[in-house]
């Protein structure tokens, strides 16, 4: 009996940790990058999944709490990107967000800022 238990808790382990370290992958295969030329923000967002995946994402620039733009993106082929740029204004601190699902599965969301000079 007691070695039945420690198989199932040894397995149990395996599976968890196994689960976890899929999902860190994914968050790997992701990138944001805001940059700036001028009064222009270059937004790139790069979501990349098995070629079955359907993501779905909701990307927002935002200044403050104030949202500048915001697309809602959609791939049944295990890629998205979004490559597009937006006027802002000289001296204001913006960052592109990025919440996103995998096959309907929420994942972490992840984003990145600056301040337009």
């Amino acid at each position: 009996m007691k070695v039945k238990a420690s198989i199932l808790s040894f397995l149990l382990v395996v599976f968890l940790t196994s689960n976890t370290y899929a999902q860190d992958m994914r968050i790997g295969n992701a990138c944001a990058e805001l940059t700036f030329s001028g009064s222009t923000a270059n937004c790139f967002v790069e979501i990349l999944g098995k070629s079955s995946d359907k993501i779905s994402a909701t990307i927002k620039l935002r200044c403050g709490n104030q949202n500048v733009e915001t697309w809602n993106k959609h791939s049944a082929d295990g890629y998205l990107m979004l490559d597009d740029t937006v006027s802002v204004i000289r001296g204001k601190t913006y960052e592109l967000v990025v919440e996103y699902t995998i096959n309907g599965a929420a994942q972490q969301s992840f984003s990145d800022s600056g301040t337009c000079n």
